[in-house]
């Protein structure tokens, strides 16, 4: 995902310019005053963006998968309540849901807290469970057979997690069954493993084979998927993001 600002001009010149912040891979972007100084700043990948000028400031460091920059959400809420906006992420590969404090001074480090972890993370949201009129809980989506359904209230500067069913939601079990009993010809490579076309060998006897048989052998995909934080089901290896999310750098065992 490329990041770019629309900016309007009121008079003069071009009614729109399009701006472009950052040309890396980042999956996700949020839109916060981090600062405190009235203005929305961006918040995507390993940055920070500061208004007007979207001035980048490193405030974490965010790995990267093939493919990936491996944050799926970005949540800005004040944690603690010391009225700086901290972020909540979901870090789907390394399967933990985390809240990142602002320490209300441009350039000091933000220390990470652990919400959860133990499961893929697709995506999260900031919803009003308590009918206290506040999006402060926490609603991620989960992925994995042995994922609960849960939510996570926001409670004493903390968050206090709440498990609808410890049993994995229908599409979860739909996806684990399919991935199981899926026939290996047919298996979609995932991100980081290699694909390959190969042809099956000719057959040496002379024996005559129908045209749909001999349709269904020619060709067959094979996938290597690499190891990951989890067994089930196979993730790609996590490696360092070095650097600037414009240039992600890969390392390990992709392929």
């Amino acid at each position: 995902m490329r990041l770019h600002v629309v900016e309007h001009f009121a008079s003069g010149g071009s009614p729109v310019e399009k701006i472009l912040i950052d040309s890396g891979a980042s999956e996700t972007a949020a839109f916060a005053d981090i600062n405190g100084d009235g203005k929305l700043d961006i918040v995507s990948g390993e940055y920070w963006y500061e208004a007007p000028k979207w001035t980048p400031h490193k405030f974490r460091d965010v790995a990267y998968v093939p493919g990936y920059v491996d944050v799926f959400a970005d949540l800005p809420l004040d944690v603690n309540g010391d009225g700086k906006v901290d972020i909540v992420s979901a870090h789907g590969f390394q399967n933990k849901l985390v809240w990142m404090e602002n320490p209300g001074k441009t350039g000091a480090p933000w220390k990470e807290h652990v919400i959860d972890q133990g499961y893929f993370i697709e995506f999260a949201f900031l919803v009003d469970l308590t009918n206290s009129g506040k999006k402060d809980c926490i609603l991620p989506q989960y992925g994995g057979a042995n994922a609960p359904t849960a939510w996570y209230e926001h409670k004493d500067g903390g968050f206090v997690k709440h498990v609808v069913s410890p049993k994995p939601s229908a599409t979860a079990s739909a996806r684990a069954t399919s991935t199981a009993t899926a026939a290996p010809t047919s298996s979609r490579p995932r991100a980081g493993s290699r694909r390959r076309r190969t042809r099956a060998p000719a057959s040496g006897s002379g024996t005559r084979t129908s045209s749909s048989a001999r349709r269904a052998s020619s060709t067959c995909w094979t996938s290597t998927a690499t190891a990951g934080p989890t067994s089930s089901p196979p993730w790609p290896t996590i490696t360092a993001f070095s650097g600037s999310s414009k240039q992600p750098t890969a390392s390990g065992s992709s392929t």
